[in-house]
């Protein structure tokens, strides 16, 4: 009953965020197409994580990617426009296709129609920062799962969960912009392109902070991304700050089989 009431509450506060934005005359980017010419944005790639205790699900993670990328692939973001990650997926069910893979809950690995598509969001993440957008909601994942073999530096990856977390962003550089992804057994990767050069530069700085809380076993890491933009005739203004905090489970647990 209690989890019941906790969904329908995040289903209407996501409805209610998604009605104000159409009610300001924001647009939600939902067109694919093509470019006659493009110019190079921001570029990314990240390995595919075949971790020791996933290993049975790597086939189920790599189909749900390679599905969503399926739908994202060509997005045109035109000038204001907003991306979504959840609009354009849907919920991932096995009605819409979706496999069970390898998702993380409470700190333990489950399995979950959609397993896998934290990858996808936090690529897309990547290449939104790199390009410039504006980032009005991401979530970082809670647990270090996979330690020295996580598949982006701590701080740049970008959680989704169909009731609570979505990745949005807008695309405030005036000039259209588009969405090129692909998923190869080993990696992810994409680009960002525009049908005109990038009108400013892009810098992102990270710093991470250790600390113990709570027992000697239990290790925080906090990692703060910062980001600059600036154009030729502008200096460096900030344009954003992601604060992010993992919990890292000790080494024999990361990499105990469940």
């Amino acid at each position: 009953m209690i989890r019941k009431f906790v969904q329908s509450r995040h289903i209407v506060l996501r409805t209610a965020r998604h009605t104000l934005m159409r009610a300001r005359g924001i647009k939600f980017a939902q067109h694919i197409g093509a470019f006659e010419s493009a110019r190079l944005w921001a570029a990314y790639e990240c390995p595919v994580v075949n971790h020791p205790t996933q290993m049975h699900l790597l086939d189920s993670k790599l189909f749900n990617m390679r599905l969503a990328v399926g739908k994202l692939n060509g997005l045109v973001i035109a000038p204001g426009e907003v991306f979504s990650f959840w609009h354009l997926i849907g919920r991932p069910t096995a009605k819409s296709g979706f496999k069970a893979g390898p998702t993380f809950e409470n700190g333990k690995m489950v399995t979950s129609f959609g397993g896998g598509l934290c990858q996808i969001s936090g690529l897309i993440f990547n290449l939104a920062l790199e390009s410039g957008c504006e980032i009005l909601e991401r979530s970082s994942h809670s647990l270090d799962a996979y330690g020295e073999r996580r598949y982006l530096p701590l701080g740049r990856d970008a959680t989704v969960a169909w009731m609570s977390k979505d990745l949005v962003f807008c695309n405030v550089s005036g000039i259209p912009i588009r969405l090129v992804l692909n998923v190869e057994r080993t990696r992810a990767f994409g680009h960002v392109e525009g049908t005109e050069e990038m009108p400013f530069h892009v810098r992102i700085d990270r710093e991470d902070f250790d600390s113990v809380r709570s027992n000697a076993e239990t290790k925080y890491v906090d990692a703060i991304v910062t980001r600059a933009i600036s154009t030729e005739t502008d200096e460096w203004r900030d344009a954003g700050r992601f604060t992010s905090q993992y919990r890292t489970p000790p080494a024999e647990k990361l990499n105990k089989s469940p």
